[in-house]
C-alpha cells in the first residue's frame, strides 16, 4: 500500500462546445465514495436540464475503490473514458461530473 497519492487542490469547472453540444466539467476532491456520490447528486440536482450527467471517480490510496456511469449515452463511451482520464492522469480521491445539453447532432459512438 502506498503512503502518498495525487489528487486536485480544489474543485474546477470547464465548459466547451461541440458541434453545438455544450459540455461542462466538474471536477472535485473526495475523501470517500459517499462524498463522490452527493457530489455526483449535487451536479445532477444543478443541472437537472442537461440532457446527460456522466461520471466517474477514483478512490483510496492505492485508488482501489473506482466507479463510471455513462448516464444514457451508449454504454462505455462516457463513464469509461472519463475513469480511464483520471487513472492516466495518476489522480485517487477525485470525482469528475461531464454534463451534456445535447446540441441537436449525435457525436461518437453510435448505441
Amino acid at each position: 500500500m502506498k503512503d502518498s497519492f495525487i489528487t486536485i487542490e480544489r474543485e474546477e469547472r470547464f465548459e466547451q462546445t461541440i458541434s453545438r453540444s455544450r459540455f461542462l466539467g466538474r471536477v472535485c476532491r473526495i475523501s470517500s465514495e459517499d462524498e463522490a456520490r452527493g457530489f455526483i447528486r449535487e451536479i445532477r440536482e444543478e443541472y437537472r436540464d442537461a440532457t446527460h450527467h456522466c461520471s466517474a471517480y477514483v478512490q483510496g490510496l492505492d485508488g482501489e475503490h473506482e466507479f463510471a456511469d455513462d448516464n444514457g449515452e451508449p454504454s462505455g463511451t462516457a463513464g469509461r473514458p472519463i475513469l480511464g482520464a483520471l487513472r492516466s492522469a495518476g489522480l485517487t480521491n477525485v470525482c469528475l461530473v461531464v454534463i451534456r445539453y445535447y446540441g441537436g447532432k449525435k457525436l461518437g459512438v453510435r448505441g
